[in-house]
């Protein structure tokens, strides 16, 4: 709530999230590395979250494993992109009653600039 993140695009092939710049800043006047963290896992939650929608059996999401690398420091507006040719896996295993795996990339960007590029393997628990 307080990063204030938002989803601004999504069209089952893309989403873009963005989040509040002037909270997210450290003293030099970037983005916390913690909330690009954030805005990045949150960005892939949200795809396993769209990508349910569709299937009947409920699931809870978890993600399993994070990894980030930070490119640049991002001094300017971010949003976290990822879209459908950044996703394995999809949720036709919860049909059957069976966890569905997610891996996904995200990349965090200022303007045109990828700044941090984030890997992630979602689970979607079957209930």
């Amino acid at each position: 709530k307080a990063m204030n993140i938002n989803i601004s695009y999504f069209d089952a092939k893309q989403l873009l999230t963005t989040c509040e710049p002037s909270f997210n800043k450290n003293l030099h006047n970037t983005m916390f590395a913690g909330s690009i963290y954030t805005l990045a896992t949150l960005t892939g939650w949200g795809w396993v979250y769209f990508s349910l929608q569709a299937q009947p059996q409920p699931a809870d999401i978890v993600l399993a494993k994070g990894d980030i690398r930070y490119l640049a420091p991002l001094e300017g507006v971010a949003y976290a992109k990822t879209s459908i040719s950044l996703v394995t896996g999809d949720s036709k295993p919860l049909a059957e009653g069976k966890n569905a795996r997610f891996n996904i990339e995200v990349q965090v960007c200022c303007a045109d600039k990828v700044v941090a590029i984030f890997n992630g393997s979602y689970v979607a628990v079957a209930k």
